[in-house]
């Protein structure tokens, strides 16, 4: 952990940009295992041009971005262009580590499929 003098731990911050409605957004402060992090979501109303601008807008002060919510836009009818597009929002800057999600999905997704077949052998055989 990074620590100032004092022994204070630094805040991070992990900023939410969802392709869904912006009537969701919110910026709290939350501690985890005694470290400090704040939270800030900022949805783009379907627009996926804003949503880049988010994310360009906050990579010099987030530790980290999450990219979430196109399908839940879709959903709801604020966008109906291609799946794709979050390649772009994801894109938009390489100054923060940026993520959809989707590798770490894959993974938790394959663990579970490994614990069933460990668990109930055969069952998708």
């Amino acid at each position: 952990m990074d620590e100032r003098p004092g022994g204070a731990v630094d805040e991070l911050v992990v900023v939410n940009v969802s392709l869904a409605a912006s009537d969701r957004d919110y910026d709290t402060h939350v501690t985890l295992w005694e470290r400090p992090f704040r939270l800030v979501r900022v949805g783009s109303d379907g627009d996926v041009g804003a949503a880049e601008q988010a994310v360009r807008d906050w990579a010099d002060t987030a530790d980290a971005i999450a990219i979430t919510g196109i399908r839940e836009a879709r959903a709801a009818g604020l966008y109906d262009g291609e799946l794709a597009a979050i390649d772009r929002v994801r894109r938009a800057t390489d100054a923060v580590p940026v993520t959809d999600g989707h590798d770490l999905r894959d993974v938790l997704q394959e663990w579970a499929i490994r614990d069933v077949q460990n668990s109930m052998p055969g069952y998708f055989t």
